[in-house]
């Protein structure tokens, strides 16, 4: 079974939280639209902080917030 465009390309890929739209639930990544679900029991997106796609199921993406290294 050969992986999708989204597996291939998604996993461990950085996003901003500037690209989240938490109005209609969706992440843009490389031009396209994506449902998301926020892990680590994260209930809101920071703008300011970035996240990491960790999973891919279909149209939508399982991120985490990359947390800061003090």
């Amino acid at each position: 079974m050969s992986d999708t465009f989204e597996v291939k390309n998604m996993i461990g890929r950085l996003i901003s939280g500037s690209d989240f739209d938490v109005v209609d639930g969706l992440v843009q990544v490389i031009g396209n639209y994506y449902h998301y679900v926020l892990g680590n029991g994260d209930e809101t997106v920071e703008k300011e902080a970035s996240y990491v796609v960790k999973a891919v199921t279909g149209n939508q993406l399982f991120v985490e917030k990359v947390e800061e290294k003090e």
